[in-house]
């Protein structure tokens, strides 16, 4: 069973940690809001970090192109079975 974690009067359930509750009641309130912008600027020097082409994963894919066995046949019948066992959803208003 899925137990409930919001109340609709404002007031916290029973099983609400008491430390929540003090976080949420002892923050300041100044009526207007602000953006952090210090997380956007984390992200954008994690994804400048991170290179464009990851050389390791080119020779990877040019190892499979070649490799006469991948994708195995296992799975390359399993998904034309479930193509064809699909229902045909141009056939529906």
């Amino acid at each position: 069973m899925i137990s409930n974690t919001s109340s609709t009067n404002g007031t916290p359930p029973p099983n609400f940690p008491p430390e929540r509750i003090r976080k949420a009641v002892a923050a300041p309130s100044s009526g207007s809001e602000v953006l952090s912008t210090a997380s956007l600027e984390h992200l954008q020097q994690a994804l400048a970090a991170d290179p464009e082409v990851r050389p390791e994963m080119v020779e990877h894919g040019e190892r499979l192109l070649v490799d006469s066995n991948y994708p195995p046949r296992a799975i390359i019948e399993h998904i034309a079975r479930q193509i064809v066992e699909s229902d045909d959803l141009s056939a529906q208003d």
